[in-house]
């Protein structure tokens, strides 16, 4: 076991390291993230492929609901923002939880992993994103349907 004062120094370096390595690649990707999908189409051109599974599932308003389910890879917060225009009360509760399940976001989980030593790169987690999206799509459309 370590001595208090050494792990005292490691901790206090962690936390720097979080501070002032971390945190500012969080804001910038949230940003930069807020900035595409405010003026720009590219979420809705990567969100294109996901469209017709959407209307496969007999969501309403899938052409506003894709890009918000893509979005939520750039930040947790952007399909929240994005669904608020949704008039379906189904579609948002859909985008609403799909957000929540995702947890693979660039501009927190997706930063500190790319930091640490897992060695993952930006495609495997938005491969990794988009497998869970995929899945719990499934799950979360079922109760929706059952709930609408």
């Amino acid at each position: 076991m370590p001595s208090l004062g050494s792990v005292f120094k490691h901790s206090l370096k962690n936390l720097f390291d979080i501070y002032f390595g971390l945190i500012p690649v969080i804001f910038a990707i949230g940003t930069i993230g807020l900035g595409l999908a405010e003026y720009t189409p590219v979420f809705d051109w990567l969100s294109a492929p996901l469209v017709p599974l959407l209307e496969l599932l007999q969501i309403p308003e899938a052409t506003k609901a894709a890009p918000a389910m893509i979005m939520g890879f750039a930040d947790m917060y952007l399909p929240a923002l994005v669904g608020k225009s949704i008039e379906s009360e189904m579609t948002r509760f859909i985008v609403g939880a799909a957000s929540i399940t995702q947890i693979v976001y660039m501009s927190e989980v997706g930063a500190l992993i790319l930091k640490s030593n897992i060695k993952l790169n930006v495609l495997e987690l938005f491969m990794i994103f988009i497998l869970r999206t995929l899945i719990s799509l499934v799950v979360i459309t079922s109760v929706a349907h059952l709930l609408y």
